[in-house]
């Protein structure tokens, strides 16, 4: 009887999706996205289970920019902190999605001019915020979205199926759909998009917008068959990893 199923999940290579494991010391994907401080919106499937700071979800560029609008976990009493510079950054409240071994959904909305309406979303919901440091300007960056990394020996420790950038800011309507069409849902049809990335190889990960900015992967290891997929309509996706 499968009228009460929560979740299936056929464990072969035709009911499971690859991703790119990071490990904290020195992997990352480089682009040439989103070079510049614009309003963005970043959505991205991730599991991480590092309960320590785990700095480096994504930065841009490399040397003194590669910290500026960057992303990082447990960053100071286990809270995730978006980095823009100094004096321009936003600390929010814990989640146990940040080290919990399991898949989700994640969202910046970034606004270029006011870091207060910085938004953090994980699984569509908000996050709400903790503190906030508006006494300067986000500073500006010349150098492409860098996955992995946010600065000099900043390296994220996480697993990443898909990576995606958008310009303008995205409300929640928006995040909570894409969350809700499930880990393997295809984004490359969506409009506003700056560049789209699914985690599916171990030297390119080409770039699924129509912009052409393949990121090159710098030791992250490929795992093919990374996530289970749910074959109900639950997206209770799970994982092999």
């Amino acid at each position: 009887v499968t009228h009460d199923l929560v979740a299936y999940y056929p464990l072969d290579a035709d009911n499971s999706i690859p991703a790119l494991s990071f490990d904290g010391s020195n992997d990352k994907i480089t682009t040439n996205a989103d070079s510049t401080l614009a309003d963005v919106t970043y959505i991205w499937w991730m599991k991480a289970s590092d309960t320590g700071s785990n700095a480096g979800i994504f930065g841009h560029g490399t040397g003194s920019q590669n910290d500026r609008t960057s992303f990082n976990l447990n960053w100071s009493s286990n809270k995730p902190l978006f980095y823009r510079g100094s004096g321009n950054t936003r600390y929010f409240n814990d989640t146990s999605a940040q080290d919990d071994g399991n898949w989700h959904c994640w969202a910046i909305v970034n606004d270029a001019d006011d870091i207060t309406s910085c938004k953090l979303y994980v699984d569509g919901v908000e996050i709400s915020s903790s503190t906030t440091d508006n006494t300067s300007g986000a500073e500006s960056y010349s150098g492409g979205l860098v996955i992995g990394s946010s600065g000099g020996t900043n390296y994220g420790e996480a697993d990443i199926a898909k990576f995606a950038v958008y310009s303008g800011l995205k409300n929640q309507t928006f995040i909570n759909a894409e969350f809700n069409k499930g880990i393997n849902s295809d984004w490359s049809s969506n409009s506003d998009l700056l560049g789209y990335w699914k985690m599916d190889n171990g030297t390119t990960v080409t770039d699924l917008s129509s912009n052409s900015n393949n990121g090159t992967v710098s030791g992250a290891t490929l795992v093919e068959n990374a996530v289970a997929l749910d074959s109900t309509d639950n997206n209770n996706d799970g994982s092999l990893i």
